[in-house]
């Protein structure tokens, strides 16, 4: 796999990561505020998540149909990706050093 490549997930990883801390801290602040918090709170679209990845909505669409995506659910007709699956999952494709 090219560097490219490997720069790009870095990225991605990277992103995601200062993502789900600054989506926690959210979460934290609403949940001070509030009783309970949303319980979906922890969850991506498929806009969202393409949007995250700088990838296109069809290459996620291609990767789920040939297994190789990150997992999701589907709920009410929605799919979603939670955060952390799709960090353990980009961790999961990190390459080793040569």
């Amino acid at each position: 796999m090219s560097s490219n490549t490997t720069q790009k997930r870095q990225r991605c990883a990277t992103t995601l990561q200062g993502l789900a801390q600054s989506h926690r801290e959210d979460a934290d602040a609403r949940h001070e505020s509030s009783p309970r918090a949303p319980l979906l709170t922890n969850y991506l679209t498929k806009a969202e998540l393409c949007r995250e990845l700088s990838i296109d909505p069809r290459t996620l669409s291609r990767w789920r149909l040939q297994r190789k995506g990150p997992p999701a659910v589907r709920i009410a007709g929605r799919l979603l990706f939670h955060r952390e699956a799709v960090l353990a999952w980009i961790e999961s494709h990190q390459e080793r050093a040569a």
